[in-house]
């Protein structure tokens, strides 16, 4: 497949190649070419079509693409386990769920800071938020559990 590389560093304001493309990709879906059509832009996959104009982002985008999705891939799985294991140990379908739905409230924490400062959530900041997660779930069980044995 024919290719033309483009390169760019984002750094100093912003810092993550998420921004910049948030940033950008609407600007380059107005470019339109000679032909008449206008550049696709791919963010996960390559072009399908070698006759037409195309764009891909990669690079340090790519990776940090690959890590949010396997980070959120094994954070569902985990909340099905944890499910399962907790519908296992109070032999109840409701209780998981109550327990479960204080997850949500480790955002609580990360999101307003991250406003706050200007911060960009990164893969460290995922990853803090799913330990936050996992903090929440402990002591949500064992809150039940002490409830459970009074």
């Amino acid at each position: 497949m024919p290719v033309t590389y483009v390169t760019a560093d984002v750094a100093a304001a912003i810092e993550s190649p998420v921004y910049a493309i948030l940033k950008l990709g609407p600007g380059i879906d107005t470019i339109k070419i000679p032909e008449g059509y206008g550049i696709e832009q791919y963010v996960a996959s390559l072009p399908s079509d070698a006759c037409r104009y195309a764009m891909k982002w990669d690079g340090e985008w790519h990776i940090t693409y690959q890590v949010f999705r396997d980070l959120g891939i094994a954070f569902a799985a985990v909340l099905i386990l944890i499910y399962g294991l907790v519908v296992g140990w109070f032999q109840s379908f409701k209780t998981p769920l109550i327990i479960m739905a204080a997850i949500p409230f480790s955002l609580v924490g990360i999101l307003p800071a991250h406003g706050l400062l200007h911060a960009f959530f990164t893969a460290t900041s995922m990853i803090g938020f799913i330990a936050g997660a996992g903090i929440v779930v402990r002591n949500s069980i064992i809150l039940v559990d002490f409830i459970e044995l009074r």
